[in-house]
């Protein structure tokens, strides 16, 4: 009965402490009150008198609750809060000195800092945070020629600008990517859907950006006829590891078991090609000694346990082969 009473006991601080937190938190959130965690007030005291595996449970239940009310944007910061958690059980025997307390909350604060601004920085590359705090110490260290200025234009947004420019794309390089998607006509429509779709979700004006590519996305026809997706993932996958492949192969109406080993995958002029010898070998003369593989003609593609070395001389070189000609393997030198 004692047991129980003591159990439900530590339960009503724990929610009392997570209540706190969000309360505060929230509070900071809105107020732009600067250097504070106040949503780790209720995971100190939790932590510093109780055992750390409930000070863990404030943390976690903190920041489940506040990505519930303020968006996910809070949960990565739950790290902040377990860290918080376990330094403040650490110097709980410090809690009973003015003196030590002080110490130990610059310690805490410092330690969250420490944790918060990477959490920012790699996921937002800056940070909308749930609250300003001591961690903005840390984009000030952070603030040199390579991740360019703090922007603070907004109460509560900091961005590394030039930090961001060279991280992620914007709408115009976006829609650059997408115009050269839609003319190479290399993809399978269901291939290229997949595609628009991932590249679509880092677009900033949707609404602008598929009005104008709606007339091309809906009229596009891909070239191969079926999904070639999965033929290039296993060949790309026997590439890495040097592993032989054997395939049926079809052209101009002859079909042959062909066995070769993929040294790389060349895209030129509406098709994907595997590539099995140097891009100075001619395979125009001799069915049998073809070596440069439409993937979408490929069929009953087996990877085998045969490997070969390759000579670094004997190396594909797609580069010097892009700039020499505008058709795959045939045409002129480029001027």
């Amino acid at each position: 009965m004692i047991n129980s009473r003591k159990s439900s006991k530590k339960m009503a601080y724990l929610a009392t402490a997570i209540a706190t937190n969000i309360l505060l938190g929230s509070i900071n959130t809105f107020s732009g009150v600067p250097f504070l965690f106040l949503d780790s007030i209720g995971t100190i005291f939790i932590s510093s008198h109780f055992k750390l595996k409930y000070g863990l449970l404030t943390a976690i239940g903190t920041h489940f609750l506040l990505s519930v009310i303020h968006g996910p944007l809070a949960l990565p910061f739950m790290l902040v809060g377990l860290s918080i958690a376990v330094v403040s059980h650490f110097f709980k025997s410090f809690m009973h000195s003015y003196k030590k307390a002080i110490l130990a909350g610059i310690i805490i604060a410092l330690i969250g800092a420490f944790f918060s601004a990477p959490v920012r920085i790699v996921l937002y590359s800056g940070f909308k945070g749930i609250q300003k705090s001591a961690s903005d110490l840390v984009f000030i260290l952070l603030n040199h020629k390579e991740l360019g200025e703090i922007n603070r234009s907004k109460r509560g947004y900091y961005q590394l600008t030039e930090f961001k420019e060279r991280s992620y794309m914007n709408d115009y390089e976006l829609f650059m990517i997408f115009k050269i998607l839609f003319a190479s006509r290399g993809f399978h429509k269901h291939d290229l859907e997949k595609i628009y779709h991932k590249l679509f979700t880092s677009v900033d004006d949707k609404p602008i950006m598929d009005k104008l590519l709606a007339n091309e996305r809906f009229y596009y026809d891909g070239v191969p006829k079926t999904d070639i997706y999965p033929s290039l993932k296993r060949l790309v996958q026997a590439m890495l590891n040097q592993q032989m492949v054997e395939f049926t192969y079809t052209k101009n109406g002859e079909t042959k078991v062909f066995k070769r080993q993929p040294i790389d995958i060349y895209f030129s002029d509406l098709y994907f090609f595997m590539i099995s010898a140097k891009h100075t070998v001619k395979d125009d003369t001799d069915f049998n000694e073809l070596n440069k593989f439409r993937i979408n003609n490929m069929k009953k593609i087996k990877v085998l346990n045969e490997r070969q070395s390759l000579d670094y001389t004997n190396r594909f070189q797609g580069g010097v082969l892009r700039n020499q000609t505008a058709l795959p393997f045939l045409a002129s030198l480029l001027h």
